[in-house]
């Protein structure tokens, strides 16, 4: 539950606002770290200045040094007019805007002092009448931070064990008009919620509401003094407990822990005199420290100086605190024994001591948090398939000044909202989809929860939760929450897919594919799944060992609608003319890979397509028969020879080739060739037409060879059948099919 408190405009230059943090639980930050201190629990940078540095190490304010945190007092001053604390991360803060000058509201009259309860201190309005310079509040923050230290072996400041589960740190600051002067700093931390009464016709005021005591089952309020000091010197830290008597340092003031005694810087602090060493920081497992702006810093928020401090005036960013004119401090409330307290005002005082009865000059309040309930909601999936159901826990968180605050009753609200609607908005302008009643929650100490009905999407994207509870008599204020993690996201359904292709014809064959879809999502009005499959062949394969499914397919079929899971194409699909079959016939021999592509039906179901690789389509080339046949072109040679003394050789030698062997009838080859110019000469047949081939399987040949003279000098050769002959036999070896091996 979010409340904001503005102050009405005074009479004056100025005028008080105030930012109200109520009931708010951002989350427990989870700090994965050690022992360590208030000043570096990985939280807030307590490092003299109130911007947020990027680096937590060698801060520009401290070279040299390191502070853990990612939060400052720039976060806190920008949340204060947001509902959700997008920034600092704090369970609660404010950020109050002071007047300053002539004009100012300041604590006036003699029993308005830390040890007298509320009742009696009176606050003074006037038109001309301020404080010193010095002690002049322009701004005043705080903020609480929750860190998780359930680690093995971790720590909450000098607590350790089961008490330290949650670290409670709270943190608080003021920046001032003038550094002309040291300033001693009080903060009131009030379990009730106080608030301004008057001013009367004499321009007098008072506080409502009276301190909340230690008791038997709570603490008291808290007061932290802390001192403003020129030129950077180390602060001590005091932090005192509202008691009804007996208190140590006066009868209302119990002192818990620090003292004026020794510094807690939580930096460095300047050394306290000429060639001193400088005063090192808090160690670790500190439970308390202070610091102010050691140089001149940069002020996120708008700043007004008194001139020549150093500082400079100006809007957030352009604006400079002067040396000393901001101060910050932290407290650990876990190690205190106070982590289990909550508060609901804050009031930030100029004092003129550490002494408890020190005269109390300027101030600045505004509400802080609330003691009274709270509600963190967890929805049971933050993501799932469309189709499922979530339902959303809400855990109503009550606390107050007691140590069992009574149990909430009435009934939690659960609203839902998307996936269309403004999710940053959602409230109870969404869907009201379970109301749940308290008598039914499971109390967990002073949390109590409750479950809603189950809430089922009919379409995928983005929804958030919003849950509300209007209170009852005990906690009028009730509580609600629709932080981000309310939110969950359902997501498309994935389909499967399998197909059935064909998966080897021979060249001139069609081939085909089909694809079996399941697994689709209805759509929102409850019909099947829409969308389309289109089937693709890639082929021929360069490599069928490696598929590829990509450039231009050989074939792509029409875009097949569907209707929910089935097979398609469809039997109805296939016997319309203009769809048809997811087929065709290739005009090459290969392997080719088929794909099919579902197209979706957002926002319910995904796309999806088969494999490339898992569908091929193998067409294999048409296979030819060989049969062979030998044959052979028969040849002869013949040589003449003669001896000397008859001049050379002149005439011919005629050859003739039978398959007889008396060489009768017709002679196969039948030629002359001429013989003359040497006593020696050699001619051979030229037969390039006579062939002998299978069948028959074996032939016998003939030679008749004869030599006639045409020299006088020289008798002719007659030639005998026979003399030369040849057996050819022809195997073909049958027909051939295939390529031999």
């Amino acid at each position: 539950m979010i409340s904001r408190a503005v102050y009405p405009k005074r009479r004056g230059r100025r005028y008080l606002s105030a930012l109200a943090a109520a009931s708010l639980v951002v989350g427990t930050l989870v700090i994965a770290t050690t022992v360590q201190a208030v000043h570096d629990e990985g939280v807030f940078q307590m490092d003299g200045n109130a911007v947020t540095d990027s680096t937590t190490t060698n801060p520009p304010n401290n070279p040299g040094t390191t502070y853990g945190g990612t939060h400052d007092w720039d976060q806190v001053y920008q949340d204060r007019n947001s509902t959700t604390y997008p920034n600092s991360g704090a369970e609660a803060q404010t950020f109050v805007a002071d007047f300053f000058g002539a004009g100012d509201n300041i604590l006036f009259g003699g029993s308005t002092k830390d040890v007298s309860d509320l009742p009696d201190w009176q606050w003074k309005q006037t038109a001309t009448t301020s404080v010193q310079d010095k002690d002049d509040i322009e701004h005043a923050f705080a903020a609480q931070y929750n860190v998780d230290k359930s680690g093995v072996g971790e720590q909450c400041g000098s607590v350790t064990g089961s008490a330290a589960a949650n670290c409670i740190l709270l943190y608080f600051g003021a920046d001032r008009y003038s550094n002309s002067g040291d300033t001693t700093m009080g903060f009131w931390f009030y379990q009730r919620k106080v608030e301004l009464s008057g001013p009367d016709s004499g321009g007098l005021g008072g506080f409502t509401k009276q301190h909340t005591a230690r008791s038997a089952t709570g603490h008291g309020d808290i007061l932290v003094v802390a001192d403003f000091l020129t030129g950077g010197k180390a602060p001590t830290v005091s932090v005192y407990e509202w008691v009804d008597s007996g208190g140590s340092a006066s009868t209302h003031l119990d002192l818990i822990a620090g003292g004026t005694s020794d510094p807690a810087d939580c930096t460095e602090g300047a050394a306290p005199k000429q060639n001193a060493t400088p005063v090192p920081p808090v160690g670790n497992n500190d439970n308390y420290c202070a610091t102010t702006n050691a140089f001149v810093v940069t002020s996120p928020w708008s700043f007004t100086p008194k001139p020549n401090s150093g500082g400079t005036a100006g809007v957030g960013g352009a604006a400079q605190f002067g040396i000393s004119e901001f101060m910050e401090g932290g407290i650990n409330l876990t190690a205190l024994g106070l982590g289990n307290e909550c508060f609901s005002s804050f009031l930030a005082e100029t004092r003129a001591s550490h002494s408890p009865t020190s005269t109390l000059s300027d101030f600045a309040l505004g509400n802080f948090g609330s003691c009274s309930g709270s509600m963190d909601t967890t929805p049971s999936s933050t993501s799932f398939e469309i189709g499922g159901s979530v339902t959303d826990d809400a855990t109503i968180n009550v606390s107050g000044v007691g140590a069992n605050p009574p149990a909430p009753t009435g009934t939690v609200d659960f609203y839902v909202c998307g996936p269309e609607a403004d999710l940053a908005s959602c409230d109870d302008s969404g869907t009201n989809f379970s109301s749940v009643d308290l008598s039914t929650a499971t109390q967990n100490g002073n949390e109590y929860t409750v479950t809603s009905g189950s809430f089922t999407p009919t379409s995928a994207g983005d929804y958030c939760f919003f849950a509300t509870w209007a209170g009852d008599s005990n906690y009028e204020d009730g509580a609600s929450h629709d932080g981000d993690n309310e939110c969950f996201t359902v997501t498309p359904r994935q389909p499967s897919i399998s197909t059935s292709q064909t998966a080897s014809v021979t060249l001139g064959s069609p081939i085909s594919d089909t694809a079996t879809l399941g697994d689709t999502a209805d759509q929102p009005d409850g019909s099947p799944a829409g969308g389309t499959i289109t089937f693709y062949a890639y082929g021929p394969q360069a490599d069928p060992s490696t598929p590829v499914c990509s450039g231009t397919a050989a074939y792509t079929s029409p875009a097949y609608p569907v209707s929910g899971d089935d097979i398609y194409p469809t039997a109805t699909q296939i016997a319309d003319a203009t769809l048809g079959a997811a087929s065709f016939t290739p005009s090459a021999a290969g392997t080719y890979e088929w794909i099919a592509v579902y197209s979706g039906d957002p926002p319910n179901t995904k796309n999806v397509s088969s494999i490339c690789g898992d569908e091929a389509s193998v067409v294999i080339q048409l296979q030819p028969s060989m049969t062979t046949s030998q044959w052979f072109y028969p040849n002869d040679s013949a040589t003449v020879t003669v001896a000397s003394g008859g001049d050379n050789l002149n005439g011919s030698v005629r050859f003739r080739l039978y398959t007889t062997s008396d060489c009768s009838g017709e002679a196969l080859v039948d030629q002359t060739k001429a013989v003359s110019g040497a006593l020696s000469v050699t001619v051979d047949t030229t037969n390039t037409t006579v062939k002998v081939q299978a069948p028959p399987a074996t032939t016998n040949l003939y030679w008749l060879v004869e030599y006639t003279s045409s020299n006088t000098g020289h008798k002719s050769i007659a030639g005998v059948c026979g003399d030369e002959n040849s057996t050819i036999t022809i195997d073909d070896g049958g027909t051939l099919s295939s390529p031999p091996a």
